[in-house]
């Protein structure tokens, strides 16, 4: 199984576990906005299971090579993505011990 398989299963694990979770707090609590997260929930579960189950392994390895062309194209670019996401990170850090701290 390729790897971006393996993640796109877990991705679609976790939007089933969603999808049962607002199913249970539409019938504990209905509301037409938990009814809407439902359907978009549903479509976004069937749409994941499309990918994961009837997608050939072919696609996921035309995507990889593209993904790994645009990297060796685009260093700076990917460089620039890491930084983004490590000072994102560090600032969301310092605002919980801040706020621990406060």
């Amino acid at each position: 199984m390729h790897p971006l398989r393996k993640e796109l299963v877990v991705w679609f694990l976790l939007s089933c576990l969603l999808t049962l979770a607002f199913a249970a707090v539409m019938f504990h609590n209905p509301h037409w906005l938990w009814l809407v997260l439902l359907g978009c929930f549903l479509i976004l579960s069937a749409l994941m299971a499309w990918r994961v189950f009837v997608t050939p392994d072919d696609w996921y390895r035309n995507r990889g090579f593209r993904e790994n062309q645009w990297i060796e194209r685009h260093p700076h670019l990917a460089l620039g993505f890491v930084m983004t996401e490590v000072v994102l990170i560090g600032w969301q850090l310092v605002r919980l011990v801040k706020h621990w701290l406060s």
